[in-house]
């Protein structure tokens, strides 16, 4: 854990967050974000982006 996030890099730390949260057993979604790096540039063509820009940010309570 790195202030306060859950870094989810592989099956163990799926694993680990799984557990801390029971499962998930009776949560809720509060707010998620998604933002996957691409761009559009000044001649309208769509810039891409990789796996390692996109960010997921999920916020449960």
């Amino acid at each position: 854990m790195s202030d306060g996030w859950n870094i989810i890099k592989n099956n163990n730390d799926i694993e680990h967050l799984l557990e801390e949260y029971c499962g998930f057993h009776d949560s809720c979604i509060c707010k998620a974000d998604y933002v996957s790096g691409a761009s559009v540039n000044e001649d309208g063509a769509m810039i891409g982006s990789s796996a390692e820009t996109a960010k997921l940010n999920v916020n449960f309570k």
